[in-house]
C-alpha cells in the first residue's frame, strides 16, 4: 500500500464521502421515481455512460435515459390509469405518476477505491430492499429484492459523477414467499437492440451473466471488489 501524506489522506476521505453521497442521492431519486432529474444531477455528461445487467448493456446517455427515465414515466402513467379504475376519485395528472409504488433500496457494505490520479473511482455496494409496483389489475405487487451494485465514477468539473452501473441480482421473491424456491425461468436473451421486457431496450450484449441464488449456486464475489489503482486504464470497468 502506498504511503499517503496527510493532505492526500484528507482528500481521499473527502472523495470517499462525496461518492457515498452520490450513491445515496441515487437511491433517493430512484425511490421517488425522479429518474430524469437523477440523470441530470448525478450522472456523467461528458463521458459515455452505461447501465449493465444480465440482459445486456445500455450504452450512452440517450439509451439510458430512454430506459431509465422516459419508459419509466410511461409505465407510471399506465399504472396510474390502472389504479384509477379502482379509485376513480384519483385525478389522472403527471403529479400522480408513481402512485401505489414503493421502491426502497438500501446501501450497505461499501468498498470504494479512488484512483491515485484522483480522476476516477470504483465502488461496490450490497442493496437489500423492497419493490412494490402496480400490477395489470391495478393492485400493488410487492417483492423483496437483494442485489449488488458495481459502479465506476468519474470526476467532471471537480464533482464525482456516476459513469457505469452494473447490477447483480441475488433474490426477488414476494412477502411470505420462500427465497430458496426455484425462480421462474428467465425470458430468452434478447437480440441486440430488441426489447428484453416492456420498456427495456439494450444496445449491446451482456458483458457478464451473474447467477443469483439457487440451491445449486456456489457463492462468488461478484462484482469484483475494487483494488488500489493508479489510472482507470489499469482496471476492468464495471
Amino acid at each position: 500500500m502506498r504511503k499517503l501524506t496527510n493532505e492526500q489522506k484528507a482528500l481521499q476521505a473527502w472523495d470517499y464521502m462525496q461518492i457515498q453521497n452520490v450513491m445515496g442521492r441515487h437511491m433517493y431519486y430512484h425511490g421517488a421515481g425522479k429518474h430524469g432529474e437523477e440523470l441530470d444531477d448525478l450522472w456523467a455528461q461528458k463521458h459515455e455512460v452505461t447501465w449493465s445487467g444480465n440482459f445486456g448493456v445500455q450504452v450512452g446517455m440517450a439509451c439510458v435515459r430512454e430506459n431509465y427515465a422516459t419508459s419509466h414515466d410511461k409505465s407510471n402513467q399506465l399504472a396510474l390509469e390502472r389504479v384509477i379504475k379502482l379509485h376513480p376519485e384519483i385525478e389522472n395528472k403527471p403529479e400522480n405518476w408513481g402512485i401505489g409504488s414503493l421502491i426502497a433500496h438500501t446501501l450497505t457494505t461499501p468498498v470504494i477505491e479512488i484512483a491515485e490520479d484522483g480522476e476516477t473511482a470504483q465502488g461496490v455496494w450490497y442493496s437489500p430492499g423492497i419493490v412494490t409496483e402496480t400490477g395489470p389489475d391495478g393492485k400493488p405487487q410487492p417483492q423483496y429484492m437483494w442485489e449488488k451494485y458495481g459502479v465506476d465514477f468519474v470526476k467532471e468539473d471537480g464533482e464525482w459523477k456516476i459513469w457505469h452501473i452494473h447490477m447483480y441480482y441475488d433474490l426477488a421473491f414476494p412477502p411470505g414467499g420462500d427465497w430458496t424456491a426455484p425462480p421462474p425461468p428467465p425470458p430468452p436473451a434478447p437480440k441486440t437492440g430488441q426489447p428484453a421486457a416492456p420498456g427495456r431496450v439494450y444496445n449491446a450484449p451482456p458483458t457478464y451473466k451473474y447467477k443469483g441464488y439457487s440451491e445449486t449456486t456456489v457463492p462468488v464475489i461478484k462484482p469484483d471488489l475494487p483494488k488500489p489503482y493508479k489510472k482507470f486504464k489499469d482496471v476492468q470497468p464495471y
